[in-house]
Formats: structure tokens, sequence, C-alpha cells
């Protein structure tokens, strides 16, 4: 069969009118990514501190800390973002909702939560709070640099905007083939995959700086040692549930092609750039590297 110039402008034009969604993970592979070269070529999702260097189309948060850090920056007033459990309570409950709280993790943990409260905007009628504590063998961790950040036994109560972006993930994550929706209490990276998925209905995703491993032992991200993540010098975490979730996703989205992209080819014992052992049974996984990601899809 001969491949006609015709022939060749319709592939192209198949390929170039391909929905595209981009997930950006914070795994450290990404530092030298230029995200900037996604611009126009596809809808682009992240999560957590992606926000601090780089405006996504959407951004999923599932933990307290830095959601409550998101919001009260101002971001999530312009721009997009999917929380867990983000429930707004009326003002005139304020005094008994933060009462509960202290005295509930008081009782539970011993001591008195520190509070971390955002300003209040003017004319504001809604609140949301959550407590958040850091426990092992039902102790509050003591370290020498407070945890995470913050400290162990927080509650942090952020004021409502009146017109936020803020959407909720049960009401865009899709559970099992039936495509109804709920909250799966999936990582955050797995979880911003999940509802572009449902809602972008994309033909491909390409997933940058989704590291799950680490080369070095060590917590793997680019905001570590930063307000809401791990120290430097904490280990790696295990990725087994991030495999698990990550697979669901691709399973139950059998019509779309994901691609891993890693930072350069893979070499031996390298973690992070490897094939994933546990997504071999699957036919709609690929792996490229960034240059290959730049060369055939973004120039």
């Amino acid at each position: 069969m001969f491949i006609t110039s015709n022939m060749m402008r319709w592939w192209k034009g198949l390929k170039m009118n391909k929905k595209r969604v981009f997930l950006i993970g914070n795994g450290e592979s990404r530092k030298s990514f230029n995200l900037n070269l996604l611009k126009d070529k596809g809808v682009v999702y992240g999560c957590n501190g992606l926000y601090r260097d780089y405006t996504p189309d959407a951004i999923t948060c599932v933990d307290p800390g830095i959601m409550h850090e998101i919001y009260d920056s101002g971001y999530a007033k312009s721009n997009t973002v999917y929380y867990r459990g983000w429930t707004p309570i009326p003002a005139m409950m304020y005094d008994d909702m933060v009462n509960t709280h202290k005295q509930d993790m008081k009782t539970r943990l011993g001591s008195e939560p520190k509070i971390i409260e955002s300003e209040k905007p003017e004319g504001t009628q809604e609140f949301v709070i959550h407590g958040s504590t850091a426990l092992w063998q039902k102790k509050i961790l003591e370290e020498e640099r407070p945890y995470k950040g913050v400290g162990a036994n927080i509650i942090f109560i952020s004021w409502l905007h009146p017109e936020d972006k803020v959407r909720a993930i049960s009401d865009y994550q899709s559970i099992g083939p039936d495509m109804k929706t709920g909250d799966l209490g999936y990582s955050a990276g797995p979880t911003a995959l999940s509802i572009a998925c449902l809602v972008e209905k994309p033909d491909e995703v390409f997933l940058i700086g989704c590291d799950l491993y680490s080369n070095s032992g060590k917590f793997n991200n680019m905001y570590k040692g930063t307000n809401h993540y791990e120290r430097e010098d904490i280990d790696a975490v295990i990725p087994q549930n991030w495999l698990n979730q990550y697979h669901s996703t691709f399973l139950l989205n059998s019509d779309t092609d994901f691609y891993k992209v890693n930072e350069k080819s893979h070499t031996k014992g390298d973690l992070v750039n490897r094939k994933i052992d546990e997504w071999d049974d699957l036919m709609n996984i690929h792996y490229i590297t960034q240059e290959e990601l730049i060369n055939r899809f973004l120039i």
C-alpha cells in the first residue's frame, strides 16, 4: 500500500484533532521541563503545590493543609480547584464548630490544637474547617522541624469568598463502568487523572512528573521541605496505592491512550524512568521521554 500526500495530511489532521490532557505530577523529574510548552496543546491538570509556579486548567487537592493554603492565597477565586470534603458552614456556627473541634482534638491528642485561620472577607457568610493531626502509635509526632512545616495538631479555618471556583471531588470522579460519580479516596495525582478523564473525555493523556518511585530512597517531590510537604530526609513513599489507583483509571478508560513521560530513557537501576510491572497487563499505557513528547506532540 502506497501512502499518498493526501493520506499523510489526513493522518496529521487526525493526530492534531485528538483531545489531549496533560497531568502534571510533582516528582522531581519535571524540574527542567518547561510547562509553558503545553500552552494551547491540551488541557492541563495538576495537584497541590503546582499552583505556586504554574497555573493549570485545574488543580486537585485532597489534604486539608494544602487545600487551605491554596484557598487562602486567593487562587480559587479565579482558578478551578477540585477539593475533598470542602463543606461550607454558616458563619453563625463558627463558635460552636471551633470549640467542638478544639475540645475533641484536645481530648483525643492531649494538647490544645493550633489554629490557622484566613482573613475574613467583608460580607462573607460561610467558612470551612478541618482538623489535621499526624500520629505515630497514637501519639502526636514531635520533630525538630514541625510536621510538614506547620505542626501535627492543627485546625485550619478558611473564610469563603462569595463566588469561588471550588468543585467537589465527589461530583466529578467516576466510579465503575456505569460512570456514576463519587469520591474514591484516591491520592491527589490519581484523583486528578480520574477527574480529567471524566470531565475532558480525552483521546490521549500525558503524565509528566509522575515519578512514583525515588532513585535516592528519599522523598521525591518538587516541594519537599516546604509547608504541607515532607522533609528532604524522609524516606520515599511506598507507591503501591498510587500504582493501583492509576491502574484502575487506565483500565476504566480503555479507549484512552496514556503516556508516562519519563525524564530520560531507562538505564539499569533507574526506578523512576522504568516501565511499571504492575501495568503490564494494560494495552493503553505507553512510555516516552520528555524529549520525545516535545518533538512528537508539542512542536
